[in-house]
C-alpha cells in the first residue's frame, strides 16, 4: 500500500495521500495565517481527499471554525504557553463524518471508562528495556507481525532508525526476543508527548504489557519533564482503550474515520494524562 508522504513548510507540517485518504496537520505554527489553509484545501480538493484533520491552538481555533472545520477532540496543557490543542476537522464527504461500528464504539469507551487505576507493580517477567538503533531490525519485524498495514512505514527498519533524533522508543524482551514495543514522540519545546505505535506479539497478549509499558513510559517522560501526554487510539480496540483508561487517562473525543491502520480506515480516540498526576 502507498504510504502517505509528510511535507515541512513554512510553520507546518502535515501528512496526506490515499492511504488515509487525508491531510493530517501535525504539527502548525501559532502565528500560522488564512494562506496555511487555503493550501490545503487546494490539495484536498486536487486529491479528492474526504477529510483534513489537524492539532489546532486553541487560539487558531476561530480561524478553522470561520472555514467550516470542527472539533472532535482535545488536549489541553499541550503548548508551552499552556494553550490547549484542538482537533480540528473538516470533511469533503458526508459518508466519512458517520463511525462504523458506532454501537462498538461506544461499547467499548463505556467498557474503558468503567476501569478502576490499575496500581499492580510494574515489574515484570520479561525484561524492559529502552530501544536504541540496534534493535530496528527487531522493531520492524515485530510491527510488520502485528500490523497487517500502518500510517507510516514503520515496517521499514531504514525509517525507523531516521527518528531516533525525537522518538524514544520502549520494549519487552523474552530472553533475547523483543515481544512487546511502544514510542513516545516527543514535543521538548512544547512538554508533549504523544504514546503510540503500541504492539505485542499474540502469544504473550492478556499479560498486562500494555499497561506496563504506560507505567514505564510516564516514568521517563517525567524524568525528561514533559508535562502532557496523550494518544491516538484505535477506536475499536478494546484492550488499548482500557490501558489508557487503567492509567488514568481522560478520553477527550473520537476522530472519525481517521486513520488507515490493520487494512482499513479506523475512527480513533484521543486520551490524554498530565505526569503532575502520576497515578
Amino acid at each position: 500500500m502507498e504510504i502517505d508522504q509528510i511535507v515541512k513548510n513554512k510553520g507546518i507540517i502535515y501528512q496526506h495521500g490515499k492511504a488515509s485518504n487525508r491531510i493530517y496537520i501535525m504539527s502548525i505554527d501559532q502565528t500560522a495565517e488564512n494562506i496555511t489553509i487555503d493550501t490545503l484545501e487546494k490539495l484536498a480538493v486536487k486529491n479528492n481527499y474526504t477529510k483534513i484533520i489537524g492539532k489546532v491552538p486553541r487560539n487558531l481555533s476561530p480561524l478553522f471554525e470561520s472555514r467550516q472545520f470542527e472539533r472532535e477532540a482535545f488536549v489541553p496543557d499541550f503548548f508551552k504557553n499552556c494553550d490547549d490543542c484542538f482537533f480540528m476537522s473538516k470533511y469533503y464527504q458526508n459518508n466519512r463524518r458517520i463511525p462504523k461500528q458506532a454501537q462498538k464504539i461506544d461499547a467499548i469507551l463505556a467498557l474503558a471508562n468503567s476501569k478502576e487505576i490499575d496500581r499492580s507493580s510494574i515489574q515484570s517477567q520479561y525484561f524492559f528495556k529502552k530501544l536504541n538503533q540496534n534493535h530496528v531490525a527487531d522493531m520492524a519485524a515485530l510491527y510488520q507481525e502485528v500490523f497487517t498495514s500502518y500510517p507510516f512505514p514503520i515496517f521499514d527498519p531504514a525509517y525507523l532508525l531516521s527518528t531516533f533524533n525525537e522518538v524514544f522508543y520502549f520494549g519487552f524482551f523474552d530472553q533475547q526476543k523483543l515481544i512487546a514495543c511502544a514510542s513516545c514522540e516527543t514535543d521538548f519545546k512544547n512538554g508533549n508527548a504523544e504514546l503510540t505505535d503500541f504492539a505485542v506479539l499474540p502469544h504473550y497478549r492478556g499479560q498486562k504489557l500494555a499497561v506496563k509499558l504506560l507505567m514505564e513510559m510516564e516514568l521517563y517522560m517525567q524524568k525528561k519533564k514533559i508535562r502532557t501526554l496523550y494518544t491516538i487510539a484505535r477506536a475499536l480496540s478494546p484492550s488499548m482503550n482500557c490501558s489508557f483508561s487503567k492509567r488514568g487517562y481522560t478520553y477527550s473525543g473520537t476522530l472519525f474515520n481517521n486513520t488507515q491502520i490493520a487494512g482499513s480506515i479506523e475512527s480513533m480516540n484521543v486520551w490524554y494524562k498530565n505526569l503532575s498526576i502520576i497515578r
